[in-house]
């Protein structure tokens, strides 16, 4: 189930995935650079994530590990404190990839507009 809660969480950057990767081939050259920066940023968004939900679901197994480590002899302390460390490593690499992933897209919608008001320079 939170593999499946995870892969859904990853179709809002392949939704504006698809948008931008149509865009990008139909773009006059002048915005192929800066739409580079957006497709990039949504693809890493993306990918990211789903390269996180299968190895928490698949790798680590994070839903079962728990029941695992009991019955490996570990006391409810030990249990808890490295689940608690798999949470937090899951959340920071998922903020950070998002994060970089959104400040691609950022960067490349400021270099698109920086296009367009020098396109709209040379035409007036």
């Amino acid at each position: 189930m939170e593999f499946i809660r995870e892969l859904i969480s990853s179709i809002p950057f392949l939704v504006p995935l698809v948008i931008t990767w149509i865009t990008y081939r139909a773009a006059p050259k002048t915005f192929l650079e800066p739409l580079s920066y957006v497709l990039t940023g949504f693809l890493i968004g993306f990918i990211a994530r789903v390269i996180l939900s299968v190895v928490i679901a698949y790798i680590i197994q994070l839903p079962l590990l728990p029941l695992k480590l009991h019955q490996e002899g570990m006391n409810f302390k030990e249990v808890s404190m490295i689940i608690s460390t798999y949470n937090i490593a899951y959340m920071l690499i998922g903020t950070i990839t998002s994060l970089i992933s959104l400040t691609l897209v950022g960067y490349g919608i400021y270099e698109l507009v920086s296009v367009g008001k020098n396109a709209s320079k040379i035409t007036r």
